[in-house]
This record gives structure tokens, sequence and C-alpha cells, in this order.
């Protein structure tokens, strides 16, 4: 098998950007963060593009379009966001787009929840959380803000878990040691 990309999935927290950067790095291949292609393409970020998180159905449309674009690429490593494959608005329509992308390594990365609300709580409180928008539309303080995404996280996980076969956790391992990982798994597939 030929794989011409390496699609990173999983949810906020999970370490998508981290991992992806230094694999893009040690693969020489281009690095893409499908949340910022999307900010970038349209001029607004996500916050713009949802109203603050009330409404995602065009944001969702716009990220299937541009994930179905970024596929016909070759030598890229892409950092979805959180929702793709497993939102309400066109997770069907994107888990049928990665199902018929052949030639794309699908990658979920995973963490303990107590190691996702640590992570996503350091951003809240630095306020680095600027690409991550309020899921649910509020003005959240420190618990609403982990409230909301344990919720979505409880929903998704069993949808999370159909997208790939090929799973990390990150909760323990070094970005460096998972992108090692990652890389075994990817010459494994290229031998099968």
């Amino acid at each position: 098998m030929v794989y011409n990309s390496i699609v990173l999935l999983g949810f906020r927290g999970t370490g998508k950007s981290s991992v992806g950067k230094i694999l893009a790095e040690k693969l020489d291949w281009q690095f893409v963060e499908l949340d910022k292609l999307i900010e970038q393409n349209q001029g607004q970020t996500i916050a713009q593009l949802t109203n603050n998180g009330t409404t995602w159905d065009n944001f969702r449309e716009i990220e299937s379009q541009l994930l179905t674009n970024c596929l016909k690429k070759e030598r890229q490593i892409i950092s979805c966001g959180g929702g793709v494959g497993v939102n309400d608005q066109n997770g069907n329509l994107q888990k049928q787009i990665l199902d018929s992308s052949f030639d794309c390594l699908k990658i979920l990365l995973t963490a303990d929840t107590e190691v996702v609300k640590e992570r996503l709580l350091k951003d809240f409180k630095n306020k680095n959380d600027s690409h991550r928008v309020s899921l649910q539309g509020e003005k959240e303080s420190e618990e609403s803000f982990w409230q909301n995404n344990q919720q979505i996280l409880n929903k998704r996980k069993a949808l999370y878990e159909v997208l790939s076969k090929n799973q990390f956790d990150t909760s323990t391992d070094s970005i460096s040691t998972i992108t090692d990982k990652i890389i075994t798994q990817f010459k494994n597939e290229l031998l099968s």
C-alpha cells in the first residue's frame, strides 16, 4: 500500500497538532492543520464562522470540502479538528470521505480523560484556546468549559473508535515516541 498522506484524528487535547508537526518534520512532508487552513481560506476565525460555537453547519461544510481537497494532495500530514468524522452535522459524510481515501493512513490519537482535561484547562487558563472555541455557544467558566468538553468527549468516544484501527495513546509517551511509533506503523503498512 502506498500512502499519500497521514491523517491525525481525535478529540481536542490529544496531541494532533504537536505530533503532526514533528511527524511532518521527520518524514519531510508538509504539515496541514485543518482548522487553521479553514480560517485562512475563509478569512475568519472558527469563533466567527460558528457564531461563537452556536452554529456549526456552515463550518462543517467548509471543513468537509477542505478535507476532501487536502486528501487529493501528496506527502501531507493532516491534523484534523476534533469533530472530523464524529460531529453531529457532517460526521457521516466526513467518515465516508475518510473511508473512501484509500491512500491515506488514518491515525487516531487518544488520551486519558484526566490528561485531556489537564491539557484543555491549561490552554483555557493561559488563554491559548483561540482555536478551542466553545462547543456549545456559551461564555464559559473554567468549570463549564470542561463540563461541555467532557460531555462531548463521552458522546464521541465510541465514534472515534471506528475511525481507525491505528490508535496511539498520548497520555504517557513523549511526542517523539508517539511519532516514532506512527512512522513504524507507516512503514509496516507500506510493506503489507
